[in-house]
């Protein structure tokens, strides 16, 4: 096991404090692919299922350095479906006969 150097800037002391917690929901996340994968269809569904994609945006969005700290938001919008909603009918025209 790698040894950690000793926290020393409040960054530090916090990724301390929260690195269990994050770890096991990377565990989480990783088990639940896992199960998905060794089900009938599970490769396939995980390399055409859009959800899938969504999720992979998501973690790639967590790995890039960001010079701002939006990953939360940025993660969030992620899935959310940005298409402009449908256009009205138009009324119809009643004749007046």
């Amino acid at each position: 096991m790698p040894s950690h150097a000793p926290p020393t800037s409040p960054a530090d002391r916090l990724l301390s404090a929260q690195y269990h917690s994050m770890r096991s929901r990377i565990l989480s996340l990783a088990a639940d692919l896992d199960r998905i994968h060794r089900t009938p269809g599970g490769p396939q569904t995980l390399s055409q299922h859009p959800q899938f994609s969504e999720l992979a945006t998501a973690l790639q969005i967590l790995l890039t350095p960001s010079p701002t700290p939006n990953r939360a938001e940025q993660v969030q919008l992620t899935p959310s479906d940005h298409t402009p909603p449908p256009i009205p009918p138009t009324p119809s025209r009643t004749s007046d006969t």
